[in-house]
């Protein structure tokens, strides 16, 4: 009696995926780089400058976000952080929010 033969021509699921660490790393700190544009761009944040201070922005980016700022009607974020960030001054946006949190906390 003959007896048949399975042969498993797929590949085994047990062999991990191999990826090269490098582009791992640059793909996890693009993803985070797009998270923090988003938040930034719709004004989901209570200080800029911990967002911002990490990020090497293009002037294109930096006038882009504030551009968005005008159209969503974020009129006060244009006004407070509008020429702190298109001019790239981490020390005046640094000054912004220190005054923005005293001014939450009198309330």
């Amino acid at each position: 009696m003959k007896e048949e033969v399975v042969v498993n021509r797929d590949f085994p699921h047990y062999y991990p995926k191999f990826e090269n660490p490098i582009y791992t790393l640059k793909k996890q700190r693009d993803e985070l780089k797009n998270e923090l544009l988003l938040r930034i761009r719709f004004g989901n944040f209570s200080e800029l400058y911990p967002l911002i201070s990490h990020l090497n922005l293009t002037q294109d980016e930096r006038e882009e976000i504030v551009l968005n700022w005008f159209i969503d009607g974020n009129l006060n974020l244009c006004d407070a952080y509008g020429e702190a960030l298109k001019n790239n001054d981490l020390e005046a946006i640094k000054r912004i929010d220190t005054f923005y949190s005293k001014e939450a906390m009198r309330r």
